[in-house]
């Protein structure tokens, strides 16, 4: 390969994160839907979608402009996630600040659906799975914390139901992808497990109990509100390296399979035992 298959100017500043969304195969539609799109976000504090079929990007979350033509309060966005692109119509991107603001577009709206402030610099934000309707969220965040929320049920006041769980370093998370199989030979994630890394090179294992009932009625409002269930630790923080453990990503074909990447350039890789148990 001489030459990038898609290649575009995409940020006036440092791209910080890239996602990328759209149908996994071409012979199987159920392990995606919609069209193929990339999502970035920048220290210009935007947050662009594009379309490799096309140089422009289809949609943009931009910090409004004052009079003078400066932009206006003007944030560090620094991840970005899709989600809800249960079939070719429906998905959002979800955006983390370095203030600790959370936005998520709608696409097919064109429109904000939901805005909250976590406190903290937003690290990493992953949906539970891309391809189906909106279930749960983590979010991890600066101070060693991470967030669950339950994106089934939306209050129209207080918006999403979210727990919080204090971890003992700076995180970032991956969700736990499991050798499950369809009908269809398609390779599914277990919802429920996920895993941080820390700062101080640590990584742990977690799991999420849902309650026995996601909602009940706000007598105030007359509308359904999120319940969250328990977020059990199911390791110890296992200390891996002196540094900070950057990334990590679980095998697709053999569970509990793992690599991770730190700070003191070093590639490690892990077997996770009994997963399948869980």
């Amino acid at each position: 390969m001489t030459e990038p298959v898609y290649s575009v100017k995409a940020h006036e500043n440092v791209v910080n994160y890239i996602a990328g969304c759209g149908s996994l195969t071409q012979s199987n539609e159920s392990s995606g839907c919609g069209a193929s799109e990339l999502v970035t976000c920048s220290r210009d504090g935007s947050v662009k979608v594009w379309d490799p079929r096309t140089s422009t990007s289809v949609c943009e979350l931009v910090c409004a402009k004052k009079a003078n033509g400066n932009s206006a309060n003007k944030r560090d966005c620094w991840t970005v996630a899709f989600g809800n692109s249960f079939d070719n119509s429906n998905r959002v991107v979800c955006a983390g600040y370095d203030n600790g603001d959370i936005k998520m577009l709608d696409l097919k709206m064109n429109a904000m659906i939901y805005e909250y402030n976590l406190n903290n610099g937003i690290v990493d934000i992953e949906f539970d799975r891309t391809h189906v309707p909106m279930n749960k969220m983590v979010v991890t965040t600066l101070e060693s914390k991470f967030f669950v929320f339950d994106l089934k049920t939306m209050h129209s006041v207080d918006g999403f139901a979210y727990s919080t769980q204090p971890v003992l370093a700076f995180s970032i998370l991956l969700w736990l992808q499991k050798t499950s199989l369809h009908k269809k030979s398609v390779y599914t994630y277990n919802r429920d497990i996920w895993c941080t890394t820390g700062g101080n090179g640590t990584v742990q294992l977690w799991k999420y109990s849902y309650p026995s009932q996601r909602s009940i009625i706000d007598k105030e409002t007359n509308t359904k509100k999120g319940v969250m269930g328990e977020i059990v630790p199911l390791t110890d923080a296992h200390k891996c390296s002196d540094q900070p453990l950057i990334s990590w990503h679980w095998n697709k074909d053999k569970i509990g399979l793992a690599c991770a990447t730190s700070l003191d350039q070093k590639v490690r890789v892990f077997f996770v035992t009994k997963l399948h148990k869980i």
